[in-house]
């Protein structure tokens, strides 16, 4: 019988147990409290409950939890009673104004820029510490890591708020040392040299090699890796890098530790072709190493560069060549095997140009090899890249790619970023001889938008005057061509002279391309040049000169 109610008891508290979850409260009615600026609607709009659902527990947390994702509010509550749900809300102030103080060596509207956060936009402070961890990043960047910031909140009438970021910039971290273990074929010395990053000397007040910078760091540790696989070091590797911030913030002291490894000699150069009816010896003499060498990364690069161009001009256009490196370690030698595998027919589908608001789309292009519908090749959308960055009109350029409408299409992306071409110069000499002079210059080297370059420069004084008028257009005709025109116009009167001249002319040239990085201009000049004002004192040959009258001097060349 004890062991009957015992059973009877634990089942009725089961069932008590469970009775409360299935007899969760109805919401019938829903209640905004403690709005100012948001209105109550925008608060339901938000709220994961609506009439008619079960007033659970887990359904109000979940409710909670969605309005303080929102940002908007401070404080959220949320109570049930008889099936009246009232949620109480304190919302977040609103940013009346965001100032920095302190800021002397970045201005105000770069930091502006950096941070997320805007006047009349919702205070959080989840995106405060997330606007103050950027403006500590700009600072690390500008190589300033002692620098101290603190935001201040000054509350204001009508729930707003002043948000002020006070900085204490603090000195520049500098590089005090940089020191290498393990290296013994080159010195410390050496390796610094092929480093952008410098150690910290009174001289370098010039430049900013020497602020310690992460990314510049990590590009150094590639220069370094480029500087050993070019003297022949195949296994070289940096196995760690440390920099250590003193004290004081004030100085970084950077170890390198290097494993140098084996130097290589090269030991046999092969081609090996799975492009039917190729002949792998017709490509051995675009090797720009020969056995016996020691190895070099860069001529590696290099060969495949040029037998990737052979192959073009040999109307092979879908191939790919991959270098690879066996290493002897025993013998310190290595076999350069280049493998020359067809690769997807691909094809340029569109050049997309953007970025370029004054540069007219036909100055880019131009720098191309490739166009629509032209088999796609990776070695020029290279090449391109650093053709439209050579020209000088741009701060940015890249070249991408993307796929197209179909397996077989690719899309070129040119996204470039401008800067301003031209110059203007003023400005003033004096000598004992020509007196005071006054030099105007201007220059603009890609006019309209066009890539032409015109330059004006003028010099007067009280003796002497001089100007120069000069074009430059780099695809004469639409083609290859350079062509270059000036005009020129000298006259002098000194005092002290027994004689005036007046000289002027015209130079013209044609540039156009002898092969791929060289270039041949034909050059015709015209010029005249009179002597006048011959004083009475003067010499014969002056007298004479004077009377020969204007001499025309017509010269042709090339260079």
């Amino acid at each position: 019988m004890r062991q009957y109610f015992r059973y009877l008891f634990s089942t009725a508290a089961i069932i008590l147990t469970a009775v409360p979850a299935s007899w969760a409260a109805t919401v019938r009615e829903i209640r905004v409290t403690g709005t100012e600026r948001i209105e109550p609607a925008t608060v339901m709009s938000y709220l994961e409950l609506k009439q008619g659902d079960d007033a659970s527990q887990e359904a109000l947390d979940s409710a909670l939890k969605g309005l303080f994702a929102t940002g908007l509010f401070a404080d959220v509550t949320l109570s049930e009673s008889n099936g009246v749900v009232t949620v109480n809300v304190a919302e977040n102030p609103v940013i009346n104004v965001i100032a920095f103080e302190g800021n002397d060596e970045i201005k105000d509207e770069e930091l502006q820029a950096e941070i997320q956060l805007r006047s009349r936009q919702v205070f959080t402070r989840t995106k405060v510490q997330e606007d103050v961890a950027r403006l500590y990043e700009i600072y690390r960047r500008k190589g300033q890591y002692s620098a101290e910031i603190e935001p201040k909140v000054i509350k204001l009438d009508q729930n707003r708020v002043n948000l002020v970021f006070e900085i204490s910039e603090g000195p520049v971290t500098d590089i005090s040392t940089i020191r290498f273990v393990g290296n013994e074929r080159f010195s410390d010395d050496e390796l610094r040299s092929e480093m952008t990053s410098q150690e910290a000397r009174w001289y370098n007040f010039l430049t900013t090699a020497d602020r310690y910078d992460p990314d510049r760091l990590s590009f150094d540790q590639e220069k370094l890796r480029q500087f050993y696989l070019k003297e022949g070091y195949a296994d070289f590797r940096i196995l760690s890098a440390v920099s250590e911030l003193s004290q004081d913030k004030k100085n970084f002291f950077i170890t390198m530790t290097v494993d140098e490894g084996e130097r290589y000699k090269v030991n046999d150069i092969r081609i090996n072709s799975q492009i039917r009816n190729l002949d792998p010896a017709s490509l051995t003499d675009q090797a720009t190493f020969k056995v016996k060498d020691w190895y070099n990364a860069e001529e590696v690069k290099n060969s495949v560069d040029l037998m990737t161009k052979k192959l073009g001009d040999m109307q092979y256009a879908f191939v790919t060549v991959v270098p690879d490196v066996v290493r002897n370690r025993d013998q310190k030698m290595v076999d350069i095997v280049f493998n020359i595998n067809e690769s997807p027919r691909v094809f340029v589908e569109r050049v997309d140009i953007n970025g370029n608001v004054r540069t007219l789309d036909k100055v880019v292009r131009r720098q191309m090899e490739l166009v629509e519908g032209d088999p796609f090749n990776p070695r020029e959308i290279r090449r391109a890249a650093e053709r439209i960055r050579a020209l000088g009109f741009f701060s940015d350029a890249e070249v991408t790619t993307e796929p197209g409408s179909s397996e077989d299409q690719v899309l070129v992306n040119v996204d470039v970023t401008e800067q301003p071409t031209g110059s203007l110069t003023l400005g003033a000499t004096y000598s004992v001889s020509d007196g005071i002079a006054l030099i105007i210059g201007f220059q603009e080297t890609n006019f309209l938008g066009r890539g032409q370059t015109v330059g004006l420069n003028i010099t007067g004084g009280t003796d002497n005057a001089a100007g120069t008028a000069s074009f430059f257009e780099p695809a004469f005709l639409g083609r290859d061509l350079g062509l270059r025109l000036s005009v020129y116009y000298r006259e002098s009167n000194y005092q002290n002279s027994f004689y005036d001249t007046n000289i002027a002319g015209f130079r013209s040239g044609l540039i156009f391309p002898v092969g791929e990085y060289s270039r041949l201009e034909l050059r015709y000049a015209l010029g005249q040049e009179e002597i006048t004002n011959v004083s009475d004192n003067s010499s014969v040959i002056l007298k004479r000169e004077e009377a020969r009258g204007m001499l025309v001097d017509s010269v042709a060349g090339f260079g």
